[in-house]
């Protein structure tokens, strides 16, 4: 876990040549959905490594590779947003009694609430992990749509990035533009979220 956690594109050539030698099989392109799915609710092994090299070795299917990654991401959200609506209800008491953080929770309610689509958005399209909010959009119950839309334009957009640099810019400079995606794109957040504040 914690390898393909840290997957490189030019360090782990196991995943690579592991994607050319099955490059034609169908269930190939299935694990990229399949880390999709997962990175939405519960995984910290991100999607995006995978998606781009699947794109490079297939680019003519790359937007195909975006609409699908984006939706087994928002199925995995979804399934993130029912836990944290469900098992809140049924756990979630006790573990604010016993730590007494009944003020917190709401202050933090009151947060998550005025700015629900900003901070589902900013958590699907930046490197902070989309799993925790969807959990906490489910815990306080923001609107499911607004929870839905926030994430596909968020994880959509994350998504189209990556696999527009492998298809249009190329291997070799695009692999050094993914190496600082995460920072354009925590920049890119920051400068959004300061733009609403102020």
């Amino acid at each position: 876990m914690k390898f393909i956690s840290k997957l490189n594109l030019d360090k782990d050539r196991k995943i690579r040549n592991w994607f050319i030698k099955n490059i034609n099989n169908p269930k190939t392109e299935k694990v990229v959905y399949v880390v999709s799915f997962f990175d939405s609710f519960i995984s910290p092994v991100p999607p995006d490594p995978f998606l781009a090299l699947i794109t490079i070795l297939k680019p003519q299917k790359w937007l195909k590779f975006v609409f699908y990654t984006t939706l087994l991401g928002l199925i995995g959200g979804t399934v993130g947003y029912l836990g944290g609506f469900y098992l809140f209800q049924t756990y979630g008491e006790r573990l604010v009694n016993f730590y007494d953080i009944h003020e917190e929770l709401q202050t933090l309610k009151v947060t998550f609430d005025n700015h629900a689509f900003t901070a589902i958005f900013l958590a699907a399209f930046t490197p902070i992990p989309y799993q925790i909010f969807t959990v906490a959009g489910g815990i306080f119950k923001i609107n499911y749509f607004v929870f839905i839309f926030a994430s596909m334009m968020g994880r959509g957009l994350r998504f189209f990035i990556v696999a527009f640099i492998m298809k249009f810019i190329g291997e070799n400079f695009g692999k050094l533009i993914l190496k600082y995606l995460n920072l354009i794109l925590l920049i890119v957040g920051i400068v959004i979220l300061a733009y609403l504040i102020f």
